[in-house]
Protein backbone atom coordinates (compact mmCIF):
# COMPACT_ATOMS: atom_id res chain seq x y z
CA UNK A 1 0.00 0.00 0.00
CA UNK A 2 2.86 2.26 1.04
CA UNK A 3 4.31 1.03 -2.77
CA UNK A 4 1.64 2.45 -4.36
CA UNK A 5 1.44 6.06 -2.22
CA UNK A 6 4.99 6.55 -3.36
CA UNK A 7 5.18 5.91 -6.60
CA UNK A 8 1.84 8.14 -7.00
CA UNK A 9 3.05 11.13 -5.30
CA UNK A 10 5.41 12.16 -8.48
CA UNK A 11 2.24 11.65 -10.41
CA UNK A 12 -0.12 13.81 -8.37
CA UNK A 13 2.98 16.46 -8.28
CA UNK A 14 3.06 16.78 -11.96
CA UNK A 15 -0.33 17.08 -12.11
CA UNK A 16 -0.18 20.01 -10.14
CA UNK A 17 2.67 21.82 -11.80
CA UNK A 18 0.66 20.95 -15.20
CA UNK A 19 -2.21 22.46 -13.22
CA UNK A 20 -0.05 25.40 -12.22
CA UNK A 21 1.11 25.91 -15.73
CA UNK A 22 -2.00 25.78 -17.26
CA UNK A 23 -3.16 28.70 -14.75
CA UNK A 24 -0.90 30.62 -15.08
CA UNK A 25 -0.57 30.63 -18.80
CA UNK A 26 -4.07 31.33 -18.97
CA UNK A 27 -3.90 33.78 -16.24
CA UNK A 28 -1.18 35.77 -18.41
CA UNK A 29 -2.42 38.86 -19.90
CA UNK A 30 -1.99 39.31 -23.75
CA UNK A 31 -1.60 42.72 -25.47
CA UNK A 32 -3.57 43.28 -28.49
CA UNK A 33 -2.33 46.77 -29.16
CA UNK A 34 1.35 47.39 -28.42
CA UNK A 35 2.30 51.47 -28.67
CA UNK A 36 6.06 52.14 -27.90
CA UNK A 37 6.98 55.39 -27.74
CA UNK A 38 10.66 56.56 -27.84
CA UNK A 39 11.90 60.04 -26.79
CA UNK A 40 15.44 60.10 -28.29
CA UNK A 41 17.61 61.90 -25.74
CA UNK A 42 14.80 62.29 -23.59
CA UNK A 43 16.33 62.35 -19.86
CA UNK A 44 14.67 63.40 -16.88
CA UNK A 45 15.59 66.91 -16.87
CA UNK A 46 14.07 67.57 -20.46
CA UNK A 47 10.76 65.83 -18.95
CA UNK A 48 11.17 68.01 -15.85
CA UNK A 49 12.16 71.16 -17.66
CA UNK A 50 9.51 70.71 -20.51
CA UNK A 51 6.40 70.56 -17.72
CA UNK A 52 7.96 73.57 -16.27
CA UNK A 53 8.53 75.34 -19.39
CA UNK A 54 4.34 74.75 -20.21
CA UNK A 55 3.61 76.20 -16.51
CA UNK A 56 5.83 79.09 -17.63
CA UNK A 57 3.89 79.99 -21.20
CA UNK A 58 0.60 80.42 -18.52
CA UNK A 59 -0.52 76.47 -18.90
CA UNK A 60 -2.68 75.91 -15.74
CA UNK A 61 -0.89 72.35 -13.79
CA UNK A 62 -3.08 70.24 -15.33
CA UNK A 63 -2.52 71.25 -18.74
CA UNK A 64 1.44 71.60 -17.93
CA UNK A 65 1.84 68.23 -17.16
CA UNK A 66 3.12 65.49 -19.57
CA UNK A 67 0.66 62.95 -20.31
CA UNK A 68 2.95 59.77 -19.98
CA UNK A 69 4.18 61.47 -16.64
CA UNK A 70 0.64 60.60 -15.26
CA UNK A 71 1.22 56.79 -16.26
CA UNK A 72 0.80 54.44 -12.77
CA UNK A 73 4.09 52.68 -13.20
CA UNK A 74 7.47 54.71 -13.70
CA UNK A 75 11.12 54.04 -13.26
CA UNK A 76 14.75 54.62 -14.32
CA UNK A 77 16.76 52.14 -16.24
CA UNK A 78 20.66 52.32 -17.19
CA UNK A 79 21.38 52.78 -21.05
CA UNK A 80 24.83 52.06 -21.52
CA UNK A 81 25.75 49.92 -24.77
CA UNK A 82 27.73 46.64 -24.83
CA UNK A 83 31.13 48.25 -25.35
CA UNK A 84 30.73 51.81 -23.80
CA UNK A 85 29.33 53.75 -20.74
CA UNK A 86 28.51 56.14 -23.24
CA UNK A 87 25.30 55.06 -25.81
CA UNK A 88 24.87 55.79 -29.33
CA UNK A 89 21.37 55.53 -30.69
CA UNK A 90 22.08 52.69 -32.88
CA UNK A 91 22.95 50.87 -29.59
CA UNK A 92 20.23 52.28 -27.39
CA UNK A 93 17.72 51.64 -30.33
CA UNK A 94 18.84 47.88 -30.47
CA UNK A 95 18.33 47.53 -27.17
CA UNK A 96 15.04 48.54 -26.90
CA UNK A 97 14.31 46.57 -29.95
CA UNK A 98 16.21 43.55 -29.39
CA UNK A 99 16.74 43.16 -25.64
CA UNK A 100 20.21 42.61 -26.25
CA UNK A 101 23.74 45.31 -25.72
CA UNK A 102 25.34 46.28 -29.24
CA UNK A 103 28.21 48.37 -29.96
CA UNK A 104 27.84 51.50 -30.64
CA UNK A 105 27.34 52.26 -34.75
CA UNK A 106 25.64 48.92 -34.94
CA UNK A 107 21.96 47.87 -35.71
CA UNK A 108 20.04 44.79 -34.84
CA UNK A 109 23.28 42.63 -34.06
CA UNK A 110 25.13 41.90 -30.64
CA UNK A 111 28.61 42.69 -29.92
CA UNK A 112 29.61 39.15 -31.09
CA UNK A 113 28.17 40.77 -34.81
CA UNK A 114 25.04 38.05 -34.54
CA UNK A 115 21.99 39.24 -35.48
CA UNK A 116 18.93 39.21 -32.97
CA UNK A 117 15.22 39.29 -33.39
CA UNK A 118 13.22 42.57 -32.78
CA UNK A 119 9.41 43.12 -31.66
CA UNK A 120 9.00 43.62 -35.21
CA UNK A 121 10.07 40.05 -35.26
CA UNK A 122 7.77 38.97 -32.73
CA UNK A 123 4.74 41.07 -33.84
CA UNK A 124 5.17 39.60 -37.26
CA UNK A 125 5.47 35.73 -36.02
CA UNK A 126 2.48 36.31 -33.33
CA UNK A 127 0.36 37.60 -36.15
CA UNK A 128 0.20 41.52 -35.40
CA UNK A 129 0.48 43.97 -38.08
CA UNK A 130 3.35 46.59 -37.29
CA UNK A 131 3.73 50.27 -37.99
CA UNK A 132 6.81 52.11 -37.46
CA UNK A 133 6.86 55.60 -37.49
CA UNK A 134 9.49 59.07 -36.69
CA UNK A 135 9.97 62.89 -37.46
CA UNK A 136 13.34 61.83 -38.36
CA UNK A 137 14.47 59.80 -41.57
CA UNK A 138 13.01 56.00 -42.03
CA UNK A 139 15.87 54.80 -42.83
CA UNK A 140 17.86 56.63 -39.93
CA UNK A 141 19.09 54.89 -36.46
CA UNK A 142 16.20 54.18 -34.10
CA UNK A 143 13.68 53.29 -36.91
CA UNK A 144 15.91 50.56 -38.51
CA UNK A 145 16.95 48.80 -35.32
CA UNK A 146 13.30 47.29 -35.32
CA UNK A 147 14.29 45.73 -38.97
CA UNK A 148 18.25 46.16 -40.22
CA UNK A 149 21.16 43.88 -38.98
CA UNK A 150 24.14 46.33 -39.92
CA UNK A 151 27.19 47.14 -38.34
CA UNK A 152 27.94 50.65 -39.23
CA UNK A 153 24.57 52.85 -39.25
CA UNK A 154 26.21 55.12 -41.75
CA UNK A 155 26.00 52.50 -44.24
CA UNK A 156 23.25 53.63 -45.85
CA UNK A 157 23.28 52.02 -48.84
CA UNK A 158 22.46 48.62 -46.70
CA UNK A 159 20.88 49.62 -44.49
CA UNK A 160 18.03 51.34 -46.88
CA UNK A 161 18.17 48.11 -48.65
CA UNK A 162 17.23 46.31 -45.88
CA UNK A 163 14.73 48.85 -44.85
CA UNK A 164 12.65 48.69 -48.40
CA UNK A 165 12.97 44.84 -47.76
CA UNK A 166 11.55 44.73 -44.57
CA UNK A 167 8.04 43.55 -43.49
CA UNK A 168 6.64 46.55 -41.46
CA UNK A 169 3.23 47.55 -42.85
CA UNK A 170 3.23 51.08 -42.61
CA UNK A 171 6.54 52.93 -42.58
CA UNK A 172 6.77 56.74 -41.98
CA UNK A 173 9.38 59.28 -41.57
CA UNK A 174 10.87 62.70 -43.01
CA UNK A 175 12.84 61.22 -46.01
CA UNK A 176 15.17 58.77 -46.81
CA UNK A 177 18.30 59.72 -46.62
CA UNK A 178 22.47 59.32 -47.24
CA UNK A 179 24.63 60.64 -44.94
CA UNK A 180 25.42 63.68 -46.65
CA UNK A 181 21.28 64.12 -47.15
CA UNK A 182 21.38 63.74 -51.49
CA UNK A 183 18.21 64.41 -52.81
CA UNK A 184 19.03 61.88 -55.54
CA UNK A 185 20.00 59.18 -53.04
CA UNK A 186 16.64 59.49 -51.50
CA UNK A 187 14.43 59.66 -54.89
CA UNK A 188 16.72 55.88 -55.91
CA UNK A 189 15.53 54.43 -52.68
CA UNK A 190 11.84 55.47 -53.22
CA UNK A 191 11.39 54.24 -56.62
CA UNK A 192 13.13 51.41 -55.60
CA UNK A 193 10.99 51.20 -52.89
CA UNK A 194 8.07 51.37 -55.31
CA UNK A 195 9.52 48.21 -57.12
CA UNK A 196 9.63 46.35 -54.13
CA UNK A 197 5.94 46.72 -53.88
CA UNK A 198 5.30 49.79 -51.61
CA UNK A 199 2.96 52.48 -51.72
CA UNK A 200 4.44 55.62 -51.50
CA UNK A 201 2.60 58.49 -50.39
CA UNK A 202 3.25 62.37 -49.04
CA UNK A 203 -0.69 62.88 -47.78
CA UNK A 204 -1.24 61.00 -44.05
CA UNK A 205 -4.76 61.07 -45.24
CA UNK A 206 -4.41 58.96 -47.92
CA UNK A 207 -1.78 56.94 -46.29
CA UNK A 208 -4.23 56.09 -43.89
CA UNK A 209 -6.78 55.19 -46.04
CA UNK A 210 -4.35 52.55 -48.42
CA UNK A 211 -5.44 48.87 -48.88
CA UNK A 212 -1.86 48.19 -49.35
CA UNK A 213 0.19 45.83 -46.82
CA UNK A 214 3.10 48.07 -47.45
CA UNK A 215 2.80 52.02 -46.93
CA UNK A 216 5.87 54.20 -46.93
CA UNK A 217 4.48 57.90 -45.92
CA UNK A 218 7.17 60.41 -46.32
CA UNK A 219 7.03 64.43 -45.52
CA UNK A 220 7.32 66.97 -48.55
CA UNK A 221 10.83 66.93 -49.31
CA UNK A 222 13.57 64.41 -50.17
CA UNK A 223 16.21 67.29 -49.52
CA UNK A 224 16.15 67.65 -45.92
CA UNK A 225 17.08 64.86 -43.47
CA UNK A 226 14.16 65.88 -40.99
CA UNK A 227 11.35 67.95 -41.15
CA UNK A 228 10.89 70.97 -39.02
CA UNK A 229 11.45 71.69 -35.92
CA UNK A 230 8.25 72.27 -33.98
CA UNK A 231 8.82 75.42 -32.86
CA UNK A 232 9.61 76.32 -36.09
CA UNK A 233 6.48 74.74 -37.61
CA UNK A 234 3.70 76.57 -40.06
CA UNK A 235 0.02 75.29 -40.67
CA UNK A 236 0.28 73.00 -43.27
CA UNK A 237 3.67 71.33 -42.08
CA UNK A 238 4.17 67.23 -41.23
CA UNK A 239 4.25 66.63 -37.61
CA UNK A 240 4.82 63.81 -35.56
CA UNK A 241 1.29 63.73 -34.53
CA UNK A 242 0.02 63.54 -37.92
CA UNK A 243 2.38 60.97 -38.85
CA UNK A 244 0.47 59.07 -35.80
CA UNK A 245 -3.09 59.22 -36.49
CA UNK A 246 -2.58 58.30 -40.14
CA UNK A 247 -0.77 55.11 -38.63
CA UNK A 248 -3.44 54.63 -35.90
CA UNK A 249 -6.29 54.73 -38.57
CA UNK A 250 -4.41 52.40 -40.71
CA UNK A 251 -3.90 49.76 -38.40
CA UNK A 252 -7.22 50.37 -37.16
CA UNK A 253 -8.87 49.17 -40.30
CA UNK A 254 -6.31 46.85 -41.62
CA UNK A 255 -5.85 44.74 -38.18
CA UNK A 256 -8.62 45.41 -35.83
CA UNK A 257 -7.18 42.41 -33.82
CA UNK A 258 -3.97 42.95 -33.04
CA UNK A 259 -1.15 45.45 -34.05
CA UNK A 260 2.19 47.06 -32.99
CA UNK A 261 3.67 50.31 -33.45
CA UNK A 262 6.96 52.26 -32.67
CA UNK A 263 6.43 56.38 -32.45
CA UNK A 264 9.83 58.11 -32.19
CA UNK A 265 10.27 61.83 -31.25
CA UNK A 266 13.72 61.83 -32.81
CA UNK A 267 14.18 65.40 -33.48
CA UNK A 268 14.01 65.60 -29.22
CA UNK A 269 17.55 64.68 -29.50
CA UNK A 270 18.81 66.96 -32.09
CA UNK A 271 17.45 69.69 -30.68
CA UNK A 272 19.26 68.71 -27.55
CA UNK A 273 22.76 68.43 -29.48
CA UNK A 274 22.54 71.78 -30.29
CA UNK A 275 21.65 72.83 -26.60
CA UNK A 276 18.54 74.29 -27.61
CA UNK A 277 16.87 74.64 -24.31
CA UNK A 278 13.44 76.04 -25.81
CA UNK A 279 13.36 73.78 -28.89
CA UNK A 280 13.66 70.46 -27.03
CA UNK A 281 11.18 71.57 -24.83
CA UNK A 282 7.99 72.06 -27.62
CA UNK A 283 9.71 68.59 -29.30
CA UNK A 284 8.57 66.80 -26.28
CA UNK A 285 5.37 68.57 -26.23
CA UNK A 286 5.09 67.71 -29.97
CA UNK A 287 6.08 64.35 -28.94
CA UNK A 288 3.18 64.58 -26.14
CA UNK A 289 0.55 64.99 -29.31
CA UNK A 290 1.52 61.69 -30.36
CA UNK A 291 0.90 60.56 -26.50
CA UNK A 292 -2.51 61.96 -26.72
CA UNK A 293 -3.50 60.15 -29.87
CA UNK A 294 -2.33 56.88 -28.72
CA UNK A 295 -4.03 57.60 -25.15
CA UNK A 296 -7.33 58.40 -27.01
CA UNK A 297 -7.02 55.15 -28.33
CA UNK A 298 -6.26 53.24 -25.54
CA UNK A 299 -9.46 54.24 -23.57
CA UNK A 300 -11.14 52.63 -26.30
CA UNK A 301 -9.59 49.26 -25.43
CA UNK A 302 -8.19 49.63 -22.09
CA UNK A 303 -8.03 45.74 -21.40
CA UNK A 304 -6.62 45.24 -24.08
CA UNK A 305 -3.84 47.80 -25.20
CA UNK A 306 -0.09 48.70 -23.34
CA UNK A 307 1.56 52.02 -23.92
CA UNK A 308 5.36 52.05 -22.71
CA UNK A 309 7.07 55.78 -23.21
CA UNK A 310 10.61 55.24 -22.92
CA UNK A 311 13.99 57.35 -23.53
CA UNK A 312 17.11 55.88 -25.24
CA UNK A 313 19.78 58.13 -23.80
CA UNK A 314 20.30 61.19 -22.23
CA UNK A 315 21.47 64.18 -24.62
CA UNK A 316 23.03 67.17 -23.49
CA UNK A 317 23.80 66.79 -20.11
CA UNK A 318 21.33 69.67 -18.77
CA UNK A 319 20.35 70.90 -15.60
CA UNK A 320 18.13 72.89 -14.04
CA UNK A 321 19.45 75.34 -12.46
CA UNK A 322 23.03 76.77 -11.66
CA UNK A 323 25.34 79.53 -12.05
CA UNK A 324 25.67 79.15 -7.82
CA UNK A 325 21.79 79.88 -7.32
CA UNK A 326 18.83 78.66 -6.18
CA UNK A 327 16.52 79.43 -8.98
CA UNK A 328 15.44 78.79 -12.36
CA UNK A 329 14.15 81.51 -14.53
CA UNK A 330 12.38 79.76 -17.13
CA UNK A 331 10.14 83.10 -18.23
CA UNK A 332 13.33 83.95 -20.25
CA UNK A 333 12.84 81.35 -22.33
CA UNK A 334 9.34 81.23 -23.55
CA UNK A 335 10.22 84.81 -25.64
CA UNK A 336 12.39 82.48 -28.12
CA UNK A 337 10.38 81.58 -31.18
CA UNK A 338 12.40 79.73 -33.39
CA UNK A 339 14.77 76.63 -33.58
CA UNK A 340 18.82 77.86 -33.22
CA UNK A 341 19.24 76.10 -36.87
CA UNK A 342 16.71 78.35 -38.39
CA UNK A 343 17.98 81.43 -36.34
CA UNK A 344 21.23 80.38 -38.20
CA UNK A 345 19.05 80.33 -41.77
CA UNK A 346 17.78 83.81 -40.47
CA UNK A 347 21.28 85.64 -39.75
CA UNK A 348 22.29 83.90 -42.92
CA UNK A 349 19.97 85.57 -44.76
CA UNK A 350 20.36 89.06 -43.90
CA UNK A 351 24.22 88.52 -44.87
CA UNK A 352 23.59 86.94 -48.24
CA UNK A 353 21.45 89.93 -49.12
CA UNK A 354 23.89 92.68 -47.70
CA UNK A 355 21.45 93.43 -44.51
CA UNK A 356 23.72 92.01 -42.06
CA UNK A 357 24.09 95.33 -39.82
CA UNK A 358 24.41 95.41 -36.01
CA UNK A 359 21.31 96.51 -35.93
CA UNK A 360 19.62 94.36 -38.29
CA UNK A 361 21.44 91.35 -36.52
CA UNK A 362 20.41 92.88 -33.17
CA UNK A 363 16.79 93.21 -34.18
CA UNK A 364 16.49 89.85 -35.37
CA UNK A 365 17.42 88.45 -32.15
CA UNK A 366 15.34 90.54 -30.40
CA UNK A 367 12.23 89.27 -32.68
CA UNK A 368 13.55 85.58 -32.20
CA UNK A 369 14.74 85.51 -28.93
CA UNK A 370 13.20 88.87 -26.93
CA UNK A 371 16.43 90.05 -26.05
CA UNK A 372 16.64 93.73 -24.87
CA UNK A 373 12.91 93.97 -25.54
CA UNK A 374 11.66 90.80 -23.22
CA UNK A 375 14.87 89.97 -21.55
CA UNK A 376 17.05 92.14 -20.12
CA UNK A 377 20.49 92.41 -21.82
CA UNK A 378 23.15 94.04 -19.60
CA UNK A 379 25.69 96.48 -21.10
CA UNK A 380 28.65 93.68 -21.18
CA UNK A 381 26.70 90.95 -22.71
CA UNK A 382 25.47 93.50 -25.54
CA UNK A 383 29.52 94.14 -25.60
CA UNK A 384 29.69 90.42 -25.57
CA UNK A 385 27.28 90.00 -28.70
CA UNK A 386 28.66 92.66 -30.37
CA UNK A 387 32.53 91.07 -30.20
CA UNK A 388 30.73 88.06 -31.58
CA UNK A 389 28.91 89.65 -34.02
CA UNK A 390 31.94 91.51 -35.48
CA UNK A 391 34.69 88.56 -35.24
CA UNK A 392 32.35 85.52 -36.32
CA UNK A 393 29.56 86.88 -38.62
CA UNK A 394 31.88 89.79 -40.07
CA UNK A 395 35.30 88.59 -40.20
CA UNK A 396 34.41 85.38 -40.80
CA UNK A 397 36.34 83.89 -37.67
CA UNK A 398 35.35 81.30 -35.55
CA UNK A 399 31.80 81.33 -36.87
CA UNK A 400 30.39 78.18 -36.70
CA UNK A 401 29.41 75.65 -33.98
CA UNK A 402 29.06 72.08 -35.29
CA UNK A 403 27.03 69.85 -33.86
CA UNK A 404 25.99 66.01 -35.06
CA UNK A 405 23.53 67.36 -37.25
CA UNK A 406 24.07 71.17 -37.23
CA UNK A 407 26.29 73.53 -38.40
CA UNK A 408 25.02 76.76 -36.73
CA UNK A 409 25.80 80.05 -36.77
CA UNK A 410 28.37 81.44 -33.68
CA UNK A 411 26.42 84.12 -32.74
CA UNK A 412 23.12 82.34 -33.34
CA UNK A 413 24.65 79.50 -30.79
CA UNK A 414 26.07 82.43 -28.41
CA UNK A 415 22.73 84.20 -28.19
CA UNK A 416 21.23 81.22 -27.38
CA UNK A 417 23.11 80.29 -24.52
CA UNK A 418 22.75 84.13 -23.08
CA UNK A 419 19.19 83.31 -23.09
CA UNK A 420 19.99 80.10 -21.35
CA UNK A 421 22.12 81.38 -19.17
CA UNK A 422 19.57 84.26 -17.65
CA UNK A 423 17.19 81.16 -17.38
CA UNK A 424 19.75 79.48 -15.13
CA UNK A 425 19.49 76.38 -17.53
CA UNK A 426 23.01 75.02 -17.67
CA UNK A 427 24.25 72.35 -20.08
CA UNK A 428 27.77 70.01 -20.06
CA UNK A 429 28.10 68.48 -23.04
CA UNK A 430 27.04 68.71 -26.94
CA UNK A 431 26.58 64.39 -27.06
CA UNK A 432 25.28 61.41 -24.58
CA UNK A 433 25.96 61.48 -21.31
CA UNK A 434 25.74 57.73 -19.29
CA UNK A 435 22.90 59.39 -17.34
CA UNK A 436 19.87 57.16 -16.72
CA UNK A 437 16.93 57.26 -18.66
CA UNK A 438 13.19 57.19 -17.41
CA UNK A 439 10.34 55.54 -18.78
CA UNK A 440 6.53 55.06 -18.17
CA UNK A 441 3.84 52.59 -18.72
CA UNK A 442 0.31 52.29 -18.62
CA UNK A 443 -2.15 49.43 -19.55
CA UNK A 444 -2.39 45.56 -19.95
CA UNK A 445 0.59 44.29 -17.98
CA UNK A 446 2.00 47.41 -16.72
CA UNK A 447 2.93 45.59 -13.54
CA UNK A 448 5.21 43.46 -15.22
CA UNK A 449 7.25 47.00 -15.62
CA UNK A 450 7.97 47.58 -12.16
CA UNK A 451 11.17 46.14 -11.71
CA UNK A 452 13.20 46.96 -14.64
CA UNK A 453 16.97 47.82 -14.24
CA UNK A 454 18.13 48.29 -17.73
CA UNK A 455 16.97 49.00 -21.15
CA UNK A 456 17.43 45.68 -22.48
CA UNK A 457 14.70 45.01 -19.88
CA UNK A 458 11.61 46.28 -21.66
CA UNK A 459 11.36 45.04 -25.09
CA UNK A 460 11.88 41.30 -23.11
CA UNK A 461 8.83 42.32 -21.10
CA UNK A 462 6.79 43.46 -24.57
CA UNK A 463 7.42 40.63 -26.52
CA UNK A 464 6.22 38.24 -23.39
CA UNK A 465 3.22 40.25 -23.63
CA UNK A 466 3.05 39.67 -27.11
CA UNK A 467 3.18 36.28 -26.68
CA UNK A 468 6.89 35.97 -27.92
CA UNK A 469 10.54 35.86 -26.41
CA UNK A 470 13.17 38.22 -26.55
CA UNK A 471 16.30 38.02 -26.69
CA UNK A 472 16.74 35.72 -29.52
CA UNK A 473 19.45 35.32 -32.27
CA UNK A 474 18.13 35.20 -35.99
Amino acid sequence: MKRKLLVAVPFFLAAIVASFAITRCESQPEAKYVFYIIGDGMGINQVRGTEIYNKTKGMSPEEAQLSFTQFPVQGFMTSHSGTSYITDSAAAGTALATGVKARNDQLGLDVNEQPHASLADIALEQGYKSAIVSNVAANHATPTVFFVHQSNRKDYEDVTRQTIECKVNFLAGSSIIDEKDNAPFGERWIENAKQEGWEVFRSASEAAESDSDRVMLLADTLARETMRYAIDCHDGDFRLKHFTDAAIKYLKRKAPEKFFMMIEGGHIDYALHNNDAAASFVEINDMNESVKAVLEFYEQHPDETLVVVVADHETGGLHLGGYNSYKLSMEKLIHQNVSMEQLTTQLRHLRATGRGTWENVKAQLTESLGLWDEVAVTPEEDKMLHQIYQRSYVEGRDNRVVSLYADNERLAYEAIMLLAKKACVTWTTMTHTGAPVPYYVKGVGAESFVDVRDNTDIPKRIAKLMGGSLPRKE
